[in-house]
């Protein structure tokens, strides 16, 4: 399964380019939106996945992980997986509680595709600690103990970059010897095996960083 790791989805025209050329390889293009949703959201955000989605031609479903449901054997029926932003706490959280975590670790050796837009791009690193990073980071609410991500990239997502956030996540990088990959809302990295290729606007550092090491 291959994967766009983006910070603000599928917005930007080279990376929803390059996700419909991959999407085309696919038998199944009918994609799971997976997001979270206690009641508070605003539904602005739907309208703008469902205004790209249409335009990319998909079939699609939102599926709410804020629910207590047991998704383990009812994700079968999607070839694309699309996880959505939000607190990357609570949603792995939820990952783990719906049997999702389960369903995408079981599909990594199948022909499917996987999109994350901020946390949902951080949840693939080994862990989830870059999601406390930044001037407007994830508070961890939940308290949640266990930060270990899905371990699907050797490296580690910090979304929404901005150039003030440098020093900060440089800091952070050095601090916890992690690599980190900085994403601006214009840049994803698709990740095919081990192959990792920027997409979208901007050079070495958000790939202004790319990899802070």
């Amino acid at each position: 399964m291959n994967q766009f790791l983006t910070s603000a989805g599928l917005t930007h025209q080279k990376i929803k380019d390059r996700f419909k050329n991959e999407a085309a390889k696919l038998e199944n293009i009918k994609v799971a939106v997976l997001f979270t949703d206690d009641g508070s959201r605003m539904p602005e955000w739907r309208f703008k996945y469902e205004q790209i989605l249409d335009e990319l031609g998909l079939k699609y479903d939102f599926i709410n992980l804020s629910e207590d449901i047991d998704l383990t054997g009812r994700l079968s029926d999607y070839g694309i997986f699309y996880v959505c932003g939000g607190n990357t706490f609570y949603i792995l959280d939820r990952l783990r509680k719906t049997g999702v975590v389960q369903v995408l670790l079981n599909s990594m050796d199948k022909n499917r595709l996987y999109v994350g837009s901020s946390a949902g791009s951080i949840i693939m690193c080994p862990d989830i600690e870059t999601a406390g990073v930044g001037f407007d980071c994830d508070k961890n609410e939940i308290e949640l103990k266990d930060l270990k991500g899905l371990n699907r990239v050797p490296f580690f997502v910090s979304p929404h970059y901005d150039k003030i956030e440098k020093e900060l996540i440089e800091n952070f990088s050095r601090e916890k010897n992690k690599p980190i990959v900085a994403l601006t809302d214009q840049q994803a990295i698709f990740v095919e095996g081990d192959r990792f290729v920027l997409i979208g606007d901007g050079d070495e550092f958000g790939m202004e960083s790319v990899l802070i090491k």
